[in-house]
């Protein structure tokens, strides 16, 4: 990890790579403790960073990768070159911020970001059954008359949805298990 840390008059004093650890960033920016702004690219681990400062009273700024990436995007990229940057953003007062969510706020945080994940594959998933669904019944003569049963007790979205549902679950199964499409075990449920 790179420390920068600039003058006044946006001299480097300090930029050294040091290990990830509390202690010697710590001891890195105590004679700067005063004037210091920590910036940070908000990548997964700036946790441990904003906890030492908040802890410490030291004001933290967690920068937005997506805007950062547009701004200092160049040729040459390497994390001494991003610190650098990014304590010239901060100093030029062009850091584009983002909201450290607080310690106890992460966990609810992270975990709504991990079910929009799933939720985008798992309907990624369910308009691959459909096309799949579309495609067999096209070709496959059993398809067509498990539907046509199905039209028989309902109306013809809802028989086409049931079969939908039918076909995604045997898709997930067969991940689930790692096995290949079985047509005959498909259709004697």
């Amino acid at each position: 990890m790179y420390v920068c840390i600039l003058n006044h008059r946006g001299k480097v004093v300090v930029h050294p790579n040091i290990k990830t650890d509390p202690e010697l960033f710590f001891e890195r920016i105590f004679p700067f403790i005063e004037d210091v702004v920590v910036g940070v690219e908000c990548v997964f681990c700036w946790y441990w960073l904003a906890d030492l400062c908040a802890d410490h009273h030291i004001d933290f700024v967690l920068g937005h990768a997506l805007y950062m990436k547009a701004i200092h995007g160049g040729k040459t990229k390497n994390d001494k070159i991003d610190s650098y940057k990014i304590a010239m953003l901060l100093k030029g007062g062009n850091f584009p911020t983002a909201y450290p969510y607080p310690a106890k706020w992460r966990a609810s945080q992270d975990l709504l970001r991990r079910r929009m994940y799933i939720s985008r594959r798992c309907s990624e998933l369910v308009k691959w059954a459909v096309k799949e669904a579309i495609l067999m019944l096209r070709g496959s003569a059993e398809a067509k008359y498990l539907v046509s049963k199905l039209e028989r007790r309902y109306n013809k979205g809802k028989a086409l949805g049931i079969f939908t549902h039918k076909l995604g679950r045997a898709i997930y199964f067969m991940l689930k298990n790692k096995e290949a499409f079985d047509m005959k075990r498909f259709f004697d449920k």
